[in-house]
């Protein structure tokens, strides 16, 4: 077995289209990850945001794919991701990996879609099925997803699934399977994420980034101390100062629909996202931040994991994280692809405590802003 991957490993057409989208070195953790995948092994991959999770099981499941011809496609690889969001931007991932290969199907099974209309849409199957937990699960129990031909499970953002609730969703899948690879991809390496690995996996190699990869993010680290509730005053200020794309990060829909509201009463352009906000709606705004027509998104943590947003200028925690495990994935939002990158957290007098937490998650000090 090859203990590093490179782009020659793969066969000529995967080469070709990965020069099609401008992909001219593996990351890391695909080069680590990549060769225990193509050996059949059961890999649980512990890797931050914005490393390259998503190529690290799309590769290795595209290259080795065959055309099923006209007939019924049966699925070779099912992943499960969160939201539908994210389902959708794999998809798109794929099948701009597809581009140059004719014959291989992949479809798109998540909630939030008539399950009748699914089932008529995707009646001819397909060889790579994407979608969310309990949707999946729904398939397979009315022998609409038949996985008889299956090789690989990949679960996606499985921190987050955890953090979403939807473990049950995900051993309903799995109960529901023939034998297979199972690949789990994880930001955070939590005692859930472990419980997986034991109850899910068989012989796993667990494979991690370095530690040491946001230090060669060019992340610059800062924190201010805000007089109890009054944060829209400064945050006003901030924007105004820095002139760049900016996330702000907010616990709870209330709160993110607050910042909205009064940033927008300020003169500031912006619209808060969050999980229970119309589809369409979401759709729509995160469209117009990627186009850069939006500079500014108030957003849930939704927003942190399982949304393919470019890397931004700046990240602004308005609320300090319930979970820390989240504060890696929203400054991970920021100084990808070797961009510089600025992350701002905004504290109460009683928080200082988080400074050294901040460092502990980051290996990086932050510096107070003046």
């Amino acid at each position: 077995m090859k203990n590093i991957y490179t782009i020659d490993d793969f066969t000529q057409i995967t080469q070709d289209s990965l020069q099609q989208n401008h992909i001219t070195e593996l990351s890391e953790i695909q080069k680590k990850a990549i060769p225990f995948i193509v050996e059949g092994k059961d890999v649980l991959v512990h890797s931050p945001t914005g490393s390259g999770k998503t190529n690290v099981y799309l590769l290795p499941v595209i290259d080795k794919l065959e055309p099923q011809g006209n007939k019924k496609h049966f699925p070779k690889a099912i992943i499960l991701a969160p939201t539908r969001e994210l389902s959708m931007q794999i998809a798109e991932r794929a099948r701009n990996l597809l581009s140059n290969r004719e014959g291989i199907r992949t479809t798109v099974l998540s909630g939030g879609v008539d399950i009748q209309k699914q089932i008529r849409m995707n009646a001819k199957g397909a060889d790579i099925v994407i979608g969310t937990p309990a949707r999946i699960a729904d398939h397979l129990r009315r022998h609409t997803l038949k996985p008889n031909q299956l090789e690989t499970l990949i679960i996606d953002e499985a921190d987050m699934m955890l953090s979403m609730g939807f473990l049950e969703d995900i051993k309903n899948v799995l109960s529901l399977l023939p034998a297979h690879q199972t690949i789990l991809l994880s930001a955070t390496f939590e005692e859930g994420i472990q419980e997986m690995r034991n109850d899910m996996m068989i012989d796993p190699v667990i494979v991690e980034s370095d530690n040491k990869d946001f230090l060669k993010q060019d992340i610059l680290l800062e924190y201010m101390i805000v007089q109890g509730n009054k944060r829209i005053e400064p945050l006003v200020k901030i924007l105004k100062q820095e002139h760049t794309d900016t996330i702000i990060f907010c616990n709870t829909r209330n709160t993110s629909d607050f910042v909205a509201d009064m940033l927008r009463k300020s003169g500031i352009e912006t619209y808060a996202i969050h999980s229970e906000m119309d589809f369409g709606e979401r759709k729509r705004i995160m469209k117009d931040f990627r186009s850069h027509k939006l500079n500014v998104l108030v957003a849930t943590d939704v927003a942190s994991r399982g949304i393919d947003i470019p890397a931004v200028g700046l990240v602004i925690n308005f609320d300090y994280p319930d979970q820390t495990s989240y504060l890696k994935h929203r400054i991970g939002r920021t100084a990808r692809a070797s961009r510089k990158g600025k992350a701002i957290t905004m504290l109460k007098e009683n928080q200082k405590n988080k400074i050294q937490e901040i460092q502990n998650i980051m290996g990086i000090r932050p510096k107070r802003r003046g």
